[in-house]
Order: C-alpha cells, then structure tokens, then sequence
C-alpha cells in the first residue's frame, strides 16, 4: 500500500488494512456504506478516534489500473481540489489521507455528523423562514465557490449536505477550474433540483441574488448561461421522469 497524500492518516488506514485481502468486502463488514456501485464504495468509518469518509475506487479498465498505480485518478485530484478550497475558506470536508492499494484507490475526508441533504431536508417538510435560510446559504456557498474560479460539476441538491445551520459541499470529484461554462451547468443543475421541488419563485430569488452578491456577476448574465444547459437538462429529466415541477428560468 503506498501513501500518496496525508501520511499520518494514511498510516492509521493502512494500519487498519494491514491484514485486508479484499477491501471491498471489509469496508461492507467495518464501515456504515453510504454508496454503492460497480466502480466505488462508500462508507463512514471510526479511524483514530475521529469519524471519517472513506471511498474505494475501483479501476474498470487496463488503461485506468495502470493509472492508478502510478498514483492517478479521481481519487487524488480530490484530495488536492479539497484541500485548495478549503484553503481558501469553501466550506468542504478536509481531506486527510490518499492511498493506492493495487490497482484500487482509497480517499479518506473528515466526516460529518448529523447531516442531511437538501434534497431529503426539503422532503421533510421545512417553513419558509428556514426555507430561505437555506436558499441563502446555498447561494452564498455556491457563490463563493465560483468566485474563487471553481465550478463543481453536479451541483445537485444531494450533493449539498446541511449540518445544523452549516451547508457542506460534497462530491467532488468532478470540482475544476472554469471560465464560466461549466459553472453555468452547476447553476443549471441546481435549478431544475429547484423547479422539481416545485420551489417557489421568490425562494429562487433568494438564492440567486445571494449567489450574485458572492460573485458579482448580473441576474442577465446568470440566466443567459444557463438557459442552453438548462434546456438540456429538462429534456433528459423529462424523459426519465415525464412532466412535474414547476419552471423558475423561461
């Protein structure tokens, strides 16, 4: 097993995998599995007294096992991703350890208790004093994550975690640095979330003029580029889903 990034946390992992032959099945037996999927796991795990937020990633082809063994992928570009924004203030879970164990990847970020996904927080039932609240915050994070020139690359409300009055962006494996078109799709990926929980238009507006104060950037210029990757979003949910929600962008 070989460290690649975070040598006291990778030490404690790979202490805690010394003996593992198939790293899978024991994540499944010692970890509280969040994801599941033929290319990764995920689950949270108690590692040195502390929670944490480990992923397997699995290699599906010759070209990206030989990748992963000379220590790239996914894997590694979201530590370091993780780790420049949380450098610069964007409220992310820090990252702590990257490994490489064979042809397999683990990544290990500090977990976070006691959390629910905007999405499923919605479901639940929220007034509208705390639906502004969170429509604020989430226009404030998203915000200031562009701001700073990074676009996430599936800005969905699941990947928005909240944590008592603290919203968290999570997934990032797709996080890069953008001129504007890829943050046009994390905004349109945000809104069609919106539209199908049938938010309100005056919810909406709470969080687009708080995104726009973050970055400084026109309501004209924001809903000019998300108009075409917003589109295209609709037709596929309409596809899956038929029609439902409610439309917050003409």
């Amino acid at each position: 097993m070989r460290f690649l990034r975070g040598e006291l946390w990778a030490a404690w992992l790979a202490e805690r995998l010394a003996t593992v032959d198939d790293i899978r099945l024991w994540m499944n037996e010692h970890t509280d599995i969040l994801k599941s999927n033929d290319k990764s796991l995920v689950g949270l795990l108690d590692l040195a007294g502390e929670l944490n937020y480990l992923k397997l990633y699995q290699s599906k082809s010759v070209l990206q096992a030989a990748a992963f063994r000379l220590g790239r992928g996914r894997a590694v570009h979201s530590f370091d991703v993780s780790q420049a924004l949380v450098e610069l203030g964007v409220p992310v879970p820090e990252p702590r350890a990257c490994l490489q164990a064979g042809s397999q990847l683990l990544l290990l970020k500090r977990g976070l208790k006691d959390t629910r996904d905007l999405n499923s927080l919605w479901l639940q039932g929220l007034d509208k004093s705390a639906q502004a609240q969170w429509m604020q915050r989430c226009g404030d994070v998203l915000g200031h994550l562009h701001r700073e020139g990074f676009a996430h690359g599936d800005a969905k409300w699941t990947n928005l975690l909240c944590q008592y009055d603290q919203l968290w962006l999570v997934d990032l494996d797709g996080v890069s640095r953008d001129d504007g078109a890829a943050m046009s799709r994390d905004l349109a990926r945000f809104t069609l979330n919106a539209e199908d929980r049938e938010l309100d238009r005056e919810l909406y507006d709470v969080f687009l003029d708080s995104y726009l104060r973050q970055t400084g950037v026109t309501r004209a210029a924001v809903t000019d580029g998300l108009a075409v990757p917003l589109k295209k979003l609709r037709q596929r949910h309409l596809q899956q889903y038929g029609p439902r929600g409610r439309r917050l962008v003409d």
